[in-house]
């Protein structure tokens, strides 16, 4: 079974609208949310709903790791909430991470259908390797202790919107308790890669995104610092107006979109 890691900030009826629309549009999923404040201790309102603080992020046993955490401003470990969800929850097959900003322009059950046909380990936006965009901000933030890291497993991807298959949660949360650690958007596909598991793109114009989905499900600019012009970016904000569905019928096939405030 699959279950939807909805990865929020704070709970607003935003969210609460959101998370309900998936899981009328996604019926053979488990859908939760997981969120994450400085000042929160865990709590479990419902099966549905997981609260983490700084204190329980930091009980998680990855020494390396927590020691670069901003706990007010945690920018690049925002894997951190999903771990402690797995980690109380380790019997999914399949973990879909959607962030609170993140809207799909068409049914939800549509994208899915057409993502599950793929059995790769890791699926995220925006995948490049190391020569494909040497000037990527976060390179130098791998650490992988007794491990050389080749040039061709040196891949980093967009993380808004992913999939983590239940191998590849396991393969890292023992790489972090053996002192791996760094910005998750790279620290996932290396350890992905160098523990012989599948990488794909979601979908757009790169070379890990495979024949057939090629700029069907987003569109960015990824040597772009904020990934524009597109659809799936880090900067700008787009508005949404209240509308649950983005941008309704700007392309031909519905597209991801990010940020969407």
């Amino acid at each position: 079974m699959d279950v939807v890691v909805y990865r929020a900030r704070r709970i607003t009826p935003v969210v609460s609208r959101e998370v309900e629309r998936l899981r009328r549009e996604l019926p053979g999923c488990k859908v939760v949310l997981v969120a994450y404040q400085p000042h929160y201790k865990w709590r479990e309102d419902s099966a549905d709903e997981h609260f983490f603080g700084a204190e329980d992020l930091r009980s998680l046993l990855y020494e390396a790791k927590n020691a670069a955490v901003n706990w007010n401003n945690p920018t690049g470990h925002h894997d951190l909430p999903v771990l402690a969800y797995y980690l109380r929850n380790p019997s999914f097959d399949r973990y879909w991470v959607i962030e609170d900003d993140v809207r799909f322009s068409g049914p939800w059950s549509h994208l899915f259908e057409e993502l599950s046909a793929s059995g790769a380990d890791l699926l995220m936006t925006a995948v490049q390797n190391f020569a494909e965009n040497p000037g990527w901000y976060w390179w130098n933030s791998l650490l992988s202790p007794g491990t050389e890291v080749s040039q061709q497993h040196r891949v980093k991807g967009f993380g808004p919107f992913c999939r983590l298959s239940n191998p590849l949660l396991a393969a890292i949360d023992r790489r972090y308790r053996d002192g791996w650690g760094g910005h998750f958007e790279l620290a996932w596909p290396v350890i992905c890669l160098t523990s012989n598991l599948t990488l794909e793109d979601v979908g757009g114009n790169g070379s890990y995104t495979p024949p057939g989905r090629q700029g069907r499900l987003y569109a960015n600019t990824p040597l772009s610092w904020s990934l524009f012009p597109g659809t799936f970016v880090f900067r700008p904000r787009f508005q949404e107006d209240g509308k649950s569905e983005f941008s309704k019928g700007v392309f031909n096939h519905p597209k991801l979109w990010h940020p969407v405030r």
